[in-house]
């Protein structure tokens, strides 16, 4: 959400390497949404330094105004490019939940976006590509998973979204194959695909 929400608000600055920078007072410090009634459904605060957004948090509410959950966001960055966002969330039954996510930019462009939830041993990797006109080309997701095995044993697989974006004119279009793969990197019998 932040992401989109930076990408929205952002421009980029000429003047710092061609990063992204946020221009003061156009983008929202606070972002207050509530149902017809008035009350309180969420509300987004931002902390803003420099031309970047340095934290948020994210507080949603249940129908009696209570809190059920808080997002608590952290970014840091190479220079005008966010490079790590870590996040802590927490529900109001006490459950928790941190991960991390690290970003890597190439010629100004997004490469690769890994998130590691806790202390989990495999993180998920987005891969992004890019035509040679520099739109989006393909966005490969692999996220780690388990195969529950006849004998009662687990095994570890990945799960794998391959998304190839098309360009033509003012329409893109995207085709989308999901499958797994084995410990080993051998792909899975299994392909969905979806065009859209």
């Amino acid at each position: 959400l932040v992401a989109i929400a930076a990408l929205v608000g952002c421009s980029k600055s000429d003047d710092n390497g061609g990063g992204i920078s946020i221009s003061e007072g156009t983008y929202p410090k606070k972002v207050v949404n509530k149902f017809g009634s008035g009350s309180l459904i969420s509300e987004t605060t931002y902390n803003l330094q420099g031309g970047k957004i340095l934290s948020s948090s994210y507080t949603s509410y249940g129908l009696g105004g209570s809190v059920e959950s808080k997002i608590l966001r952290s970014i840091s960055y190479e220079g005008d490019y966010p490079k790590e966002v870590t996040y802590t969330k927490s529900r109001s039954n006490g459950e928790k939940e941190n991960f991390t996510e690290t970003h890597s930019f190439v010629d100004g462009k997004l490469k690769t976006t890994t998130r590691k939830y806790g202390t989990a041993h495999r993180p998920t990797t987005t891969t992004y590509s890019y035509h040679s006109d520099g739109k989006l080309a393909k966005v490969l997701v692999e996220s780690p998973g388990n195969l529950g095995l006849p004998n009662g044993q687990t095994e570890e697989i990945t799960l794998v979204t391959e998304t190839d974006y098309t360009h033509t004119g003012n329409v893109i279009s995207a085709a989308e194959k999901k499958y797994t793969k084995d410990a080993q990197g051998n792909k899975r019998d299994g392909d969905t695909s979806l065009t859209i």
